[in-house]
């Protein structure tokens, strides 16, 4: 969620930042910082759950809550509606289980 703060130097790798710098918009350019880290903490979770024994034991599920809001700089085409809606848009979200 905005307002995005600013990352220390260093926070991010030469590929990452080289990714980043392609995204001209502020505001998409924040929510790209946030699922990168969001990348290096479930990276860091797992080596933790491993490193402890229980990764065999764990289920491990990542999901959204809700949709975009295009008043934020999200995009949910080609579904209809946003956060805030019923139709699709606000709804459908990316999950995954591990």
């Amino acid at each position: 969620h905005s307002p995005f703060p600013d990352m220390p130097d260093g926070t991010f790798t030469a590929e990452e930042t080289a990714r980043l710098g392609r995204i001209q918009d502020s505001t998409r350019n924040g929510f790209g910082q946030s699922l990168i880290m969001l990348d290096h903490a479930v990276h860091n979770l797992t080596v933790a759950l491993k490193s402890a024994g229980f990764w065999e034991n764990t289920l491990f599920i990542y999901s959204s809550d809700n949709g975009g809001c295009h008043l934020a700089g999200t995009y949910n085409y080609p579904l209809r509606g946003q956060k805030y809606y019923l139709f699709e848009g606000g709804m459908r979200v990316h999950a995954f289980m591990a």
